[in-house]
Protein backbone atom coordinates (compact mmCIF):
# COMPACT_ATOMS: atom_id res chain seq x y z
CA UNK A 1 0.00 0.00 0.00
CA UNK A 2 3.18 2.18 0.38
CA UNK A 3 3.37 2.24 -3.27
CA UNK A 4 0.27 3.61 -4.47
CA UNK A 5 0.33 6.75 -1.77
CA UNK A 6 3.62 6.96 -2.52
CA UNK A 7 2.41 7.31 -6.33
CA UNK A 8 -0.43 10.12 -5.27
CA UNK A 9 1.94 12.17 -3.42
CA UNK A 10 4.32 12.23 -6.16
CA UNK A 11 1.22 13.39 -8.50
CA UNK A 12 -0.15 15.85 -5.75
CA UNK A 13 3.43 17.34 -5.85
CA UNK A 14 3.93 17.42 -9.48
CA UNK A 15 0.20 18.96 -9.72
CA UNK A 16 0.83 21.69 -7.15
CA UNK A 17 3.85 23.06 -9.48
CA UNK A 18 2.04 23.01 -12.30
CA UNK A 19 -0.87 25.17 -11.09
CA UNK A 20 1.46 27.59 -9.82
CA UNK A 21 1.38 31.06 -10.92
CA UNK A 22 3.03 31.48 -14.46
CA UNK A 23 5.34 34.32 -15.03
CA UNK A 24 3.53 37.10 -16.75
CA UNK A 25 4.46 38.39 -20.48
CA UNK A 26 7.02 40.95 -21.06
CA UNK A 27 4.80 44.31 -22.08
CA UNK A 28 5.19 44.50 -25.92
CA UNK A 29 6.57 47.82 -27.09
CA UNK A 30 3.74 50.74 -28.55
CA UNK A 31 3.37 49.35 -32.50
CA UNK A 32 3.91 53.28 -33.65
CA UNK A 33 5.75 56.22 -31.75
CA UNK A 34 4.75 59.33 -30.89
CA UNK A 35 4.22 61.05 -34.18
CA UNK A 36 6.55 64.42 -34.59
CA UNK A 37 4.24 67.63 -33.39
CA UNK A 38 2.69 68.75 -37.09
CA UNK A 39 4.57 71.94 -38.63
CA UNK A 40 2.28 74.92 -39.39
CA UNK A 41 2.68 76.26 -42.69
CA UNK A 42 4.13 79.74 -42.51
CA UNK A 43 6.16 82.41 -44.47
CA UNK A 44 9.07 84.02 -42.58
CA UNK A 45 10.53 87.43 -44.07
CA UNK A 46 14.08 88.45 -43.74
CA UNK A 47 14.88 91.56 -43.21
CA UNK A 48 16.50 92.23 -46.44
CA UNK A 49 13.02 91.25 -47.85
CA UNK A 50 11.01 93.15 -45.85
CA UNK A 51 10.77 96.26 -47.63
CA UNK A 52 9.23 94.49 -50.55
CA UNK A 53 6.71 92.88 -49.29
CA UNK A 54 5.43 95.96 -47.64
CA UNK A 55 6.14 98.28 -50.49
CA UNK A 56 6.87 96.48 -53.66
CA UNK A 57 9.16 96.34 -56.35
CA UNK A 58 8.96 99.44 -58.51
CA UNK A 59 11.11 99.09 -61.55
CA UNK A 60 11.87 102.77 -63.35
CA UNK A 61 11.72 103.56 -66.72
CA UNK A 62 14.28 101.96 -68.72
CA UNK A 63 13.67 103.12 -72.19
CA UNK A 64 12.05 99.75 -72.62
CA UNK A 65 15.44 98.00 -73.92
CA UNK A 66 15.66 95.09 -71.65
CA UNK A 67 13.88 93.24 -68.77
CA UNK A 68 14.55 94.19 -65.01
CA UNK A 69 15.29 91.89 -62.21
CA UNK A 70 14.78 92.16 -58.60
CA UNK A 71 15.15 89.00 -55.92
CA UNK A 72 13.06 88.39 -52.88
CA UNK A 73 13.59 85.71 -50.44
CA UNK A 74 11.68 83.96 -48.21
CA UNK A 75 11.27 80.87 -46.02
CA UNK A 76 8.35 78.60 -46.04
CA UNK A 77 7.69 75.84 -43.72
CA UNK A 78 6.08 73.59 -46.01
CA UNK A 79 5.43 73.26 -49.61
CA UNK A 80 4.48 76.61 -51.44
CA UNK A 81 4.02 78.22 -54.38
CA UNK A 82 4.22 81.72 -56.07
CA UNK A 83 1.98 83.41 -58.91
CA UNK A 84 1.02 86.21 -60.47
CA UNK A 85 -2.94 86.97 -59.86
CA UNK A 86 -3.46 89.16 -62.77
CA UNK A 87 -3.69 87.64 -66.26
CA UNK A 88 -2.56 91.00 -67.86
CA UNK A 89 0.46 91.22 -65.64
CA UNK A 90 1.32 87.17 -65.92
CA UNK A 91 2.21 88.39 -69.65
CA UNK A 92 5.26 90.51 -68.60
CA UNK A 93 6.06 89.72 -65.01
CA UNK A 94 7.80 85.90 -64.51
CA UNK A 95 8.78 84.58 -61.18
CA UNK A 96 11.60 81.78 -60.53
CA UNK A 97 10.93 79.79 -59.18
CA UNK A 98 7.69 79.45 -58.88
CA UNK A 99 7.15 76.55 -56.56
CA UNK A 100 9.28 74.10 -54.02
CA UNK A 101 9.65 72.87 -50.59
CA UNK A 102 10.12 73.90 -47.03
CA UNK A 103 13.28 75.79 -46.75
CA UNK A 104 14.82 78.95 -47.80
CA UNK A 105 14.19 80.29 -51.02
CA UNK A 106 15.59 83.17 -53.54
CA UNK A 107 12.96 83.94 -56.44
CA UNK A 108 14.12 86.11 -59.50
CA UNK A 109 10.99 88.08 -59.93
CA UNK A 110 11.42 89.83 -63.72
CA UNK A 111 10.11 92.23 -65.71
CA UNK A 112 10.06 92.17 -69.63
CA UNK A 113 10.57 95.46 -71.33
CA UNK A 114 7.84 97.87 -71.32
CA UNK A 115 8.06 99.41 -74.49
CA UNK A 116 4.51 101.64 -74.31
CA UNK A 117 4.12 105.04 -72.55
CA UNK A 118 2.03 103.70 -69.85
CA UNK A 119 2.98 102.01 -66.35
CA UNK A 120 2.28 98.84 -65.39
CA UNK A 121 1.23 96.69 -61.98
CA UNK A 122 1.47 93.19 -61.22
CA UNK A 123 0.84 91.42 -57.59
CA UNK A 124 2.49 88.11 -56.64
CA UNK A 125 1.37 86.40 -54.37
CA UNK A 126 3.19 83.47 -52.36
CA UNK A 127 1.10 80.89 -50.65
CA UNK A 128 2.25 78.18 -48.15
CA UNK A 129 -0.84 75.73 -46.90
CA UNK A 130 -2.98 78.32 -45.59
CA UNK A 131 -0.65 81.33 -45.27
CA UNK A 132 -0.39 83.69 -47.98
CA UNK A 133 2.02 86.81 -48.75
CA UNK A 134 1.62 89.29 -51.44
CA UNK A 135 3.65 92.32 -52.82
CA UNK A 136 3.13 94.60 -56.06
CA UNK A 137 5.24 94.84 -58.76
CA UNK A 138 5.38 98.43 -60.71
CA UNK A 139 7.09 99.43 -64.10
CA UNK A 140 6.99 102.73 -65.34
CA UNK A 141 6.11 103.31 -68.39
CA UNK A 142 8.52 104.98 -71.58
CA UNK A 143 8.22 108.98 -72.57
CA UNK A 144 7.13 109.28 -76.10
CA UNK A 145 9.96 110.47 -78.17
CA UNK A 146 10.89 114.39 -78.00
CA UNK A 147 9.48 114.85 -74.19
CA UNK A 148 12.37 113.72 -72.19
CA UNK A 149 15.14 116.24 -71.58
CA UNK A 150 17.65 116.21 -74.41
CA UNK A 151 17.40 113.70 -76.96
CA UNK A 152 15.51 113.18 -79.68
CA UNK A 153 13.46 116.58 -79.02
CA UNK A 154 13.87 120.47 -80.74
CA UNK A 155 15.63 122.25 -77.91
CA UNK A 156 17.68 124.81 -79.04
CA UNK A 157 17.00 123.71 -82.91
CA UNK A 158 15.63 127.30 -84.60
CA UNK A 159 14.07 128.02 -81.57
CA UNK A 160 13.58 131.82 -83.22
CA UNK A 161 12.26 130.04 -86.65
CA UNK A 162 14.74 132.41 -88.41
CA UNK A 163 16.96 129.81 -89.82
CA UNK A 164 13.60 127.75 -91.85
Amino acid sequence: MRLPSLFFASLALAFSFACGKTPEPAPKPDPKPDPKPEVQPDIQVPSESQAIFSSGISFPENGGASSQESTVSFTATQAWSADVADVKASSWLKVEPSSGTAGTVNMKVTADPNKGETGRTGKVTIKCGTVSKSFTVTQAGNPPPGNDTGEGGTEGFGDDHEDW
